[in-house]
């Protein structure tokens, strides 16, 4: 999930410059009344997304994609899918580094990437980010999950150095 979805709005823009097509999903966890509180400018950005052939779904938890029926007849289809800064959430009463919420962020990666194996494409990317200094999912994390998973890891690099780095 994209909160803001102005990660989706950069990568749509992105795909449009370069000429790229294909379908563009962009997904919150938040339900889209969640978003309204939280952002503003929600609408707004939902509807540039739209302008540039994006679909974006709400309430979708990546870890059940297998049985939320609106990626139903997608197994197999996914060429790349993008998750940035993962985080399980913040629990009342814990700090991030505790070992209770290091397993929710390490199930995270887990499920993430189970949930994945059967809808991506031969030869599809999946690009997670992090930072040398997270507190919630840490690299190793994704490293681990992706493995166990039987994902290859192809490319690591500094998150200011890739080109869709600046978004927000």
């Amino acid at each position: 999930g994209d909160a803001n979805l102005s990660f989706a709005l950069k990568l749509a823009k992105h795909r449009e410059a370069f000429g790229h097509v294909g379908r563009i999903i962009a997904t919150t966890f938040e339900t889209l009344d969640c978003l309204r509180e939280r952002y503003k400018e929600i609408d707004e950005t939902i509807k540039t997304l739209e302008g540039l052939y994006t679909e974006v779904y709400h309430g979708v938890d990546c870890t059940r994609i297998a049985v939320d029926s609106r990626f139903q007849g997608m197994e197999g289809n996914l060429g790349a899918v993008y998750y940035n800064f993962p985080h399980a959430g913040a629990v009342s009463g814990f700090f991030d580094g505790h070992p209770c919420v290091n397993w929710r962020h390490e199930n995270l990666m887990r499920l993430f990437f189970r949930a994945l194996r059967s809808f991506m494409k031969p030869g599809g990317l999946v690009k997670v980010s992090s930072s040398k200094g997270a507190v919630g999912v840490r690299f190793l994390y994704i490293m681990e999950a992706a493995t166990e998973n039987e994902f290859v890891h192809v490319e690591t690099m500094p998150f200011m150095e890739w080109h869709l780095h600046r978004y927000g």
